[in-house]
């Protein structure tokens, strides 16, 4: 029997597709939560902390019931950007743990000449996570500036409570 002679059982073929797109849904879901939840982070030992030259600042501190969004920006004084790899840290003013939010990369047109006459105009962020399981408490917003090779955990002394 040929291949393109079989018959094609109709029902067979929509309980498949059905259960293909509950998959494909479930699997979605996943990762959307799996991207958006906070990671517990610890720095690491040639870590500085609250290098002067660092200048940051926090532009959208938008936060719902289950939900935390962070815009802001952080560059080294000096320095152009070549390389972005900075993110920003929740730490608990209580116990001192850290939290690392997933943060992506913003253009900041207005910092596309510094002061200094570098470009900084990649020192633009932008992170979105969950705060389900997150202990209530005041967190302050820090950045992990990690770009150009460079390790500085830098305070913003902006804070979030946490309900």
């Amino acid at each position: 029997m040929n291949l393109l002679d079989m018959e094609i059982n109709e029902s067979l073929i929509k309980k498949l597709i059905i259960v293909s797109l509950i998959i494909i849904f479930i699997y979605g879901v996943i990762t959307v939560v799996a991207y958006s939840m906070l990671k517990p982070y610890n720095l690491e030992k040639d870590t500085t902390v609250n290098d002067e030259k660092i200048k940051t600042g926090i532009s959208v501190l938008e936060q719902g019931s289950i939900r935390l969004k962070i815009k802001g920006w952080a560059y080294k004084s000096g320095d152009s950007i070549q390389k972005f790899n900075s993110s920003f840290i929740l730490r608990n003013k209580e116990t001192g743990k850290m939290y690392l939010m997933k943060t992506a990369m913003e253009t900041v047109e207005q910092l596309t000449l510094t002061e200094e006459g570098q470009d900084c105009s990649k020192a633009g962020m932008s992170a979105e996570c969950m705060t389900i399981g997150l202990k209530k408490g005041i967190y302050d917003i820090c950045i992990l500036y990690k770009n150009d090779s460079e390790n500085i955990l830098a305070e913003t002394a902006i804070e979030v409570a946490i309900q």
